[in-house]
């Protein structure tokens, strides 16, 4: 039986070294790291083969859309809508799925419905009650949910 992979993720070096301990007497269990809070986890995460390029259908056509062409995508019902400058199309899937099979040091989800490409922001504005958005190379602006903004402005400080 294959064992658990486990990152053990906690502010509190004590609480994560207690973790280990008990973690250590589980047959099932194998510790790969620790991390001291979840922005190290998402690093410690990232996907080994991240998404390459969208595969697209139109009429009767195949396009490839390479990944770091995208600027944002957004959900639509039980689909996801990729934009990539002027063009956006449609695709099988829901933004969660997406989202699983995207680089977390170059994509992050800034609210519920939309996920951003970090190299193509331009801008952040400040708007109400702790939120911001987010400004794209074609002006599109996105609400940045406020729990969401400080992620969002430690993944775009380390791009710097």
């Amino acid at each position: 039986m294959d064992k658990i992979r486990t990152l053990i993720v906690d502010d509190e070096y004590q609480a994560r070294k207690g973790l280990r301990a008990l973690l250590a007497v589980e047959p099932d269990i194998e510790v790969i790291g620790e991390c001291g809070n979840g922005l190290q986890a998402i690093d410690e995460t990232a996907p080994a083969e991240p998404l390459q390029r969208f595969f697209i259908k139109t009429g009767g056509e195949v396009h490839f859309t390479p990944v770091d062409e995208v600027d944002w995508l957004e959900a639509d019902g039980y689909c996801t809508r990729i934009h990539a400058g002027k063009k956006a199309h449609l695709l099988r899937g829901n933004l969660g799925s997406f989202e699983a099979r995207l680089d977390p040091k170059k994509f992050t989800r800034i609210n519920r419905s939309a996920i951003i490409n970090l190299n193509r922001v331009q801008s952040l504005k400040n708007w109400f009650h702790g939120e911001c958005l987010v400004v794209l190379p074609n002006g599109i602006e996105l609400k940045v949910s406020e729990g969401r903004r400080r992620q969002l402005e430690y993944l775009l400080e380390r791009l710097v």
